[in-house]
């Protein structure tokens, strides 16, 4: 489970299997994107819902701390 095994839609291939949540947010809100909802995941983790009009739902898994994110794809509800 790390961020460069999945391809969202209107973003580039990320190459890092993490990313800082700043960079990773300022990427996802460029191209549309708009925070929903989080709630508390697997040891620790956050999970963050993102969605966009045209691209659909995105599930991403934060570090305990929030300062990194370690995958995001799409939701089975996406838009295809």
């Amino acid at each position: 489970m790390t961020l460069e095994k999945h391809l969202i839609r209107g973003l580039p291939k990320f190459t890092e299997p993490t990313m800082s949540a700043i960079a990773f947010e300022k990427i996802m809100f460029d191209v549309g994107y708009i925070k929903m909802e989080s709630e508390p995941a697997r040891d620790g983790r956050h999970i963050v819902y993102y969605d966009h009009e045209e691209y659909g739902q995105v599930t991403t898994i934060y570090s305990p701390n929030r300062k990194r994110v370690v995958t995001a794809y799409h939701s089975k509800k996406s838009k295809k």
